[in-house]
C-alpha cells in the first residue's frame, strides 16, 4: 500500500461509494494491436476490457476502459492456469505495461515464477495507469511550493485548493464514488469470464494484495491459488503503522550498533533526533533536478519534510542501509552530500510522480482505510509521519462517508504471503494476522523492504514452487537470503 505523505496527496471532494455487484452483460473484451513493440521470441497479446463504471446505478451508462496484456512463451502452453497481476500498487499506481522494456521485465518475472511456457496476464486497476478515465490531478504540483518551508497546515490549505479544482474537473467525466476496491475486484472477475478462463492464479503486489483478498471472496470458484507480496489485508490493526516504523528504525539502530563499520556513525536514533532539531531551527535549502523534466528545483528541507523523506526512502532496503550514514551527516550539519542527494532524489521521484493517480488513491484510502491512533510518545520521525496521516484522515472525515468495514479475509484457495522485514508500508504482522484467519495461508518474511518478488531471486523461487504445487513444503532459501549491508 502506498502510504503517501499528506503534503503530497491531501484531499479530494468525492461522494460516498457503494459496493459493486456482478453484471456480466455490461462488459466486453476486444483484442487489438499492442501499443508497444513486443520483445522477440515471446507471444504477446493485447486488448481493451470495457466494463460499466457504476454497477449500482442503471442510469449511469459510462464505461471504464482497462488495457490488458497477456504474455506467454513461444512454445506450447504449459497446461497450468494463467496468473494475473492485479494492477499496480497504491492504490493509484500503474501496472507498467506502456513500453517494450516494461513488458520485457514482466516476461522475465513470468519465466522465473511460471516457467518458460506459463502465461501472465497484466491489467490496470480502474482509474490508474493506462485505464480510461484516469483519476489523476495535474492541478496538484508540489514542485511549485517545495522551495518554501511551509507548515503542515499551510501545505494542506494550498493542496486542498488544487484538489478541489481537480475534483470539479473529474466530476464532469466520471463518478468518482464508483472507484472502490470491490469494484476493481469485480472488474477482474468479469475479465476472467470474458477471457474464458475457468480458473487463474492471483499475484498481488502491495495494494494489489488487497484486491486479491476481495477477489477471493467475491469470485472464489475462479481462483486456484494466490501469491501476495507486501500484504495489505482487508482488516488491519491501524496501531501497527506507527509501531512498525518504530520497530524498523530500532532494528536498524541495533544492527548498526553491532556492525563495526556502521557503529562508527554513532547511534541512529540520537543522530536522527539531532538532525531533526537542526532542521527545525534552521531549514536547509537543497538543490535537485526535477525527475520528469530535468529542471533544477529548490527544496526547503525542514523537520517534517526530512521525516517524509526518510519514510519514502525506506520503501527500498538499499536506502535503509544508507540511513545511518545520512543521519550522521545531518546530525553534524553536513547536509549537502552525495548521500543527501541520493535520499532527496528518491523523495522527489515519489512526490512528483506524474504516473500516480492521486484522485484514485484518495477515493479509496479516505473511505476504506482504518484510522491510526495518535501516539503522543512517538519519537522522530514517526511523530511527523503519523501527524501527516492523522491530518489526512481528519480532512477525509470532514467530507467523506466512509464505507463499512470489510469482512475478515476468507477463501479456501491456498495463499502464499511474502513480507519484508523492513517494509514501512505493509508490516509483516499484517500478513501473519491475515493468515491466521484463513484456512490455507502461509507467510514468509524476507530481510527486505517493500516488494520481494521484484528484487529477490529466492522470493521468485519460492513463488514458483508454491504455484507448481501449493501443498508442497516451501523453499527454505529465505534463511540464506543476503542480509542488510550498511554503507
Amino acid at each position: 500500500m502506498r502510504c503517501f505523505p499528506l503534503f503530497a496527496r491531501l484531499l479530494m471532494l468525492l461522494p460516498a461509494a457503494c459496493a459493486g455487484v456482478e453484471d456480466l452483460e455490461s462488459s466486453s473484451f476486444t483484442a487489438r494491436q499492442c501499443w508497444f513493440d513486443p520483445p522477440p521470441e515471446v507471444r504477446v497479446e493485447c486488448g481493451i476490457f470495457r466494463v460499466r463504471e457504476d454497477r449500482e446505478d442503471p442510469r449511469n451508462n459510462r464505461m471504464v476502459e482497462i488495457p490488458v496484456v497477456r504474455i506467454s512463451g513461444a512454445g506450447s502452453p504449459s497446461g497450468a492456469p494463467p496468473a494475473v497481476v492485479l494492477g499496480g500498487g497504491g492504490p493509484g499506481g500503474p501496472v507498467f505495461i506502456q513500453r517494450a522494456e516494461e513488458i520485457a521485465f514482466w516476461n522475465n518475472l513470468r519465466r522465473d515464477i511460471l516457467g518458460d511456457n506459463g502465461a501472465l496476464i497484466l491489467a490496470e486497476q480502474r482509474g490508474a495507469g493506462l485505464s480510461r478515465p484516469r483519476l489523476s490531478c495535474p492541478e496538484n504540483d508540489p514542485a511549485e511550493f517545495l522551495a518554501r518551508p511551509l507548515s503542515l497546515r499551510e501545505e494542506a490549505r494550498i493542496l486542498r485548493e488544487d484538489m478541489e479544482k481537480c475534483a470539479h474537473r473529474l466530476s464532469a467525466q466520471t463518478n468518482l464514488s464508483a472507484h472502490t476496491t470491490a469494484a476493481s475486484a469485480d472488474d477482474f472477475a468479469e475479465l476472467r469470464r470474458a477471457l474464458d478462463i475457468p480458473q487463474w492464479d492471483l499475484i498481488g503486489f502491495s495494494y494489489g494484495s488487497r484486491i486479491a483478498f476481495e477477489l477471493m471472496a467475491r469470485d472464489p470458484k475462479g481462483v486456484r491459488a494466490a501469491v501476495m507480496d507486501a500484504v495489505v489485508p482487508p482488516r488491519r490493526d491501524p496501531k501497527l503503522e506507527g509501531e512498525n516504523i518504530s520497530r524498523i528504525l530500532d532494528e536498524l539502530a541495533a544492527q548498526c550498533a553491532a556492525d563495526p563499520h556502521c557503529a562508527k556513525r554513532g547511534d541512529l536514533r540520537k543522530n536522527l533526533n539531532a538532525a531533526a532539531a537542526r532542521l527545525e531551527k534552521n531549514p536547509t535549502q537543497a538543490r535537485a533536478r526535477h525527475p520528469l523534466n530535468g529542471a533544477e528545483i529548490t527544496v526547503a528541507l525542514n523537520r517534517r519534510r526530512f521525516a517524509d523523506m526518510i519514510f519514502l526512502n525506506l520503501y527500498d532496503e538499499q536506502s535503509a542501509a544508507r540511513l545511518p550514514k545520512l543521519a550522521n551527516q545531518f546530525a553534524r550539519g553536513e547536509m549537502k552530500t552525495a548521500e543527501a542527494n541520493f535520499f532527496l532524489n528518491i523523495y522527489l521521484e515519489f512526490i512528483l510522480d506524474a504516473g500516480f493517480a492521486d484522485a484514485l488513491y484518495l477515493a479509496i484510502v479516505c473511505r476504506e482505510s482504518p484510522r491510526p491512533p495518535q501516539n503522543a510518545k512517538a519519537e522522530f520521525p514517526e511523530d511527523e509521519i503519523m501527524r501527516s496521516r492523522l491530518e489526512l484522515f481528519s480532512a477525509c472525515d470532514d467530507f467523506f462517508s466512509r464505507l463499512p468495514p470489510p469482512p475478515p479475509p476468507k477463501g479456501k484457495a491456498p495463499v502464499l504471503m511474502l513480507s519484508g522485514k523492513y517494509d514501512v508500508a505493509a508490516p509483516p504482522a499484517w500478513a501473519r494476522n491475515a493468515a491466521a484467519r484463513m484456512k490455507n495461508a502461509r507467510v514468509i518474511v524476507f530481510p527486505t523492504a517493500h516488494i520481494s518478488l521484484l528484487t529477490i531471486p529466492c522470493a521468485r523461487q519460492t513463488a514458483r514452487g508454491f504455484l507448481q504445487n501449493p501443498s508442497a513444503p516451501l523453499s527454505e532459501c529465505a534463511e540464506k537470503t543476503r542480509r542488510l549491508t550498511f554503507h
